[in-house]
């Protein structure tokens, strides 16, 4: 396998025309050719997250990076 890493968290195989996605405990891996659909799948789901009523978005401090997240809206009476 000869790999170029492309990002933290992404490979391409340029061998075998693989694109590798590592992300915490997971490891996805598909043909070059499968990579915008998933990619738009992904982002479709970002999309109904976003505009979802018990999904929040907040921010956080990456090593002076402001990113942003989804946080998960529980009920009230879920809290001590």
């Amino acid at each position: 396998m000869d790999s170029n890493q492309l990002t933290d968290c992404g490979w391409l195989d340029e061998q075998d025309g693989i694109v590798i996605v590592a992300f915490d405990r997971l490891t996805m891996s598909m043909e070059v050719e499968e990579f915008l659909d998933f990619f738009y799948s992904i982002d479709e789901i970002r999309d109904k997250l976003s505009a979802h009523p018990k999904i929040s978005i907040g921010t956080y401090d990456d090593n002076g990076v402001e990113k942003t997240t989804f946080v998960f809206v529980r009920p009230e009476e879920g809290y001590n």
